[in-house]
């Protein structure tokens, strides 16, 4: 009986350092999230969009952060820094997914407020499109039913996973059904990516396995190969393309080369790469194989494009939050020094 008293007591003492451990990282080191539950966005069935309630406010706190973001929408439904551009200054509209929104970030910090405002100097006014969540083909829906007609500039802040919904869009995985079948061998990839998004939410559902997760992530090397497990997703890094990633460069040249003229005449594509690509290019393994695919696109298309420069963001000790993965402080500084030298050439 002494060593069933002594294995209950080994269990409490380890249940009380988990909880002690738990509650350390929770409120001594910020690993949680603290949300006013509020979401502004909103969907437009009609045209297939998402956009931002007007004059809504979110408060976010990731457990990646140190402070609270305060997340402000104006009366016009963007998350713009209320700057009263003079009268006649050109203005830039900047459309993309929550990288361009500036997930993570204060608004005075995100990459295209930098860039217009602290680096310009007010020679453009900016007004941010971007939503969180917005993929390729949502962008082009807002760029054909939105009045982009008061602006000198559109420009789109392209992200890779902007592409990762025409790697699996309806028409390319019927067409893949038909291949399977008639090769008799089933595809596990995309149910690989439904285990790795599970395992994933289980991880973030407490301190001591966000901890876990961060110094896991934290690591290029880890962090490169659960990526790189993201198949097909993942198939843009390197040379050799993924019939998937194929087909979706087709999809994004057809799309981009279909819109109206007096969009296309404004539009200007500034790709901004993934923490994957940082890493490669680290290593010295990563040739720019999805800006230079981009680029190509853009040519033909007679679309301006440029991108942020890996190198520099490959010298920052951080330039994406490792688990949470959008731009930080500093990468978005990058990033917007970037962007203005491309302004420049314009």
């Amino acid at each position: 009986m002494s060593w069933i008293k002594s294995g209950g007591l080994i269990l409490l003492i380890t249940l009380a350092l988990i909880i002690l451990l738990e509650l350390i990282l929770l409120y001594g080191f910020g690993f949680r999230t603290i949300s006013t539950n509020v979401t502004c966005s909103r969907n437009n069935t009609e045209k297939d969009y998402q956009y931002y309630q007007k004059n809504c406010v979110m408060i976010i706190k990731h457990w990646e952060q140190n402070e609270p973001i305060t997340y402000r929408i104006n009366s016009s439904g963007r998350r713009d820094a209320l700057f009263e551009g003079k009268a006649g200054t050109k203005k830039i509209a900047f459309i993309g997914d929550s990288f361009t929104f500036g997930a993570m970030v204060p608004i005075e910090k995100n990459y295209n407020y930098l860039a217009v405002y602290s680096l310009l100097g007010g020679r453009y006014e900016a007004h941010n499109y971007g939503v969180s969540g917005e993929e390729f083909l949502n962008i082009i829906n807002k760029l054909n039913d939105i009045d982009f007609s008061s602006y000198e500039h559109i420009v789109y802040g392209l992200t890779p996973n902007d592409l990762f919904n025409l790697t699996d869009n309806s028409q390319f995985q019927e067409s893949l059904k038909v291949r399977e079948t008639l090769s008799n061998r089933p595809s596990s990839e995309y149910k690989i990516n439904s285990m790795i998004k599970a395992a994933k939410n289980i991880a973030l559902s407490s301190a001591t396995s966000r901890f876990l997760l961060h110094e896991l992530m934290s690591n290029d090397r880890s962090y490169l190969a659960i990526y790189e497990s993201r198949k097909p997703y993942s198939g843009y890094l390197y040379d050799n393309y993924s019939e998937e990633w194929r087909e979706a460069l087709n999809i994004f040249r057809l799309r981009i080369t279909s819109l109206p003229l007096d969009i296309k005449k404004k539009l200007k594509i500034f790709i901004l790469p993934q923490k994957a690509e940082v890493i490669l290019f680290r290593q010295g393994l990563y040739r720019d194989n999805f800006s230079s695919q981009i680029m190509s696109i853009c040519k033909g298309s007679g679309i301006d494009c440029g991108f942020a420069n890996l190198s520099n963001l490959s010298q920052l000790k951080e330039s994406h939050f490792p688990v949470d993965g959008h731009l930080t402080l500093e990468g978005n500084k990058s990033v917007a020094q970037d962007l203005v030298n491309w302004i420049y050439s314009w």
